[in-house]
């Protein structure tokens, strides 16, 4: 009986930790591949002047495949992490699976449709809209609705819950400053 239980308890960490490591290497890899599509583009890019989106448009940098494919990555990456951990903690987590689901979409819309380019003209700006909102809502919200999911999978105190609630907190705060943005 303590070997099932054993095995379980292995095979249950050994998803946490392959769900966190595909959360990391999609935000490693983004945030490499965004400072290198940063450094390459046309002109001068400012990060207070710009969108991120802007580095996935093909006319603006040579790097924007890369760029594009590194919000595909990001995006895969949350979803999988996140279903990884939810069978880690053996919860079915369905609001925190939704709402990485479409952060996920949203990561894909961004990188389809490109914000400033000729594919945007039309309805492709107000798709490339769409999934901008989604990848920051979805997100920000996955990480509220899964911190206790995530807690539970990596066996840690109630300080990861409220750690967690003030980066989301933060991510939103983010989100609605940059709404109400104007360059």
């Amino acid at each position: 009986m303590n070997v099932v239980i054993d095995t379980q308890t292995t095979n249950r960490a050994q998803l946490a930790r392959v769900g966190a490591a595909a959360w990391l290497v999609g935000a490693l890899a983004y945030l490499i591949v965004e400072k290198v599509a940063a450094d390459n583009v046309k002109g001068h890019y400012s990060y207070i002047h710009h969108y991120i989106s802007v580095l996935g448009v093909p006319a603006w940098g040579r790097f924007a495949y890369l760029m594009n494919g590194a919000f595909y990555l990001q995006g895969a990456m949350l979803f999988v992490g996140a279903v990884l951990v939810s069978r880690a903690a053996g919860r079915r987590a369905v609001f925190f699976l939704l709402f990485a689901l479409a952060g996920t979409v949203g990561y894909f819309l961004v990188a389809t449709m490109h914000g400033g380019s000729p594919l945007a003209k039309g309805d492709g700006m107000q798709w490339h809209m769409a999934g901008a909102l989604l990848a920051f809502i979805g997100g920000n919200a996955a990480i509220i609705a899964g911190r206790g999911t995530v807690a539970r999978a990596a066996n840690v105190g109630w300080w990861y819950r409220i750690v967690s609630l003030l980066i989301a907190l933060a991510g939103f705060v983010a989100f609605f400053s940059l709404a109400n943005y104007n360059v």
